[in-house]
């Protein structure tokens, strides 16, 4: 899941004209029960670009809109974030 949306962060930020100096995704998650299942999803976003904290948290924001994995799991599974560390 971090790979995707790291992958994504990259590529919506050329989109967006920022380059970005760092990206560093922690994700938290488990499995309970049986048979085991998901438990939810938490993740965060440390980021670091030529733009302000605004717009790099706005930029997160998007992308777990749109990132195919993350959304994937949400068919089943409760995935948010949980916070923005931009800068």
């Amino acid at each position: 899941m971090a790979g995707c949306l790291s992958n994504d962060l990259f590529r919506e930020a050329v989109t967006a004209g920022i380059a970005l100096e760092r990206v560093r995704i922690t994700v938290t998650g488990d499995y309970a029960g049986d048979p085991p299942v998901a438990t939810p999803i938490e993740y965060e976003v440390e980021i670091r670009g030529d733009a302000s904290a605004e717009a790099l948290a706005e930029l997160v924001r998007k992308v777990d809109a749109i990132a195919e994995i993350p959304n994937s799991l949400r068919g089943g599974t409760e995935v948010r974030l949980r916070g923005v560390h931009a800068g």
